[in-house]
């Protein structure tokens, strides 16, 4: 599979948003080591940081064992239209964070 990603650098984010980002990309790094990335359709995800109506998920097709802090998009939970970084929005993914922002703000 071919794909595109521009990366983000750490000068265009927030220090929290950086940190939010390097701790994704270990939990993705750290479920390579223990071999729980080789499923159909899974994902981590996190909420970006002071922007509650988005969220982080990596391109599609990119292998977990890649995924740097800077290979992040940044994905509308309302639409699943991808708001920052470049790539294809996993549709489950965005599915399961899109339930589940629902359920917290009814809950």
């Amino acid at each position: 599979m071919q794909f595109q990603v521009s990366s983000i650098s750490r000068d265009e984010c927030s220090a929290e948003e950086w940190e939010a980002r390097v701790d994704l990309a270990a939990a993705h790094r750290l479920a390579v080591m223990h071999g729980l990335n080789e499923g159909i359709f899974n994902h981590l995800t996190q909420v970006v940081p002071r922007k509650p109506d988005r969220y982080y998920q990596i391109p599609f097709g990119m292998h977990w064992s890649e995924v740097k802090a800077s290979s992040f998009m940044e994905v509308g939970i309302n639409d699943g239209e991808v708001k920052r970084g470049d790539g294809d929005v996993e549709r489950s993914c965005y599915c399961i964070q899109r339930a589940n922002s629902q359920g917290a703000a009814a809950g």
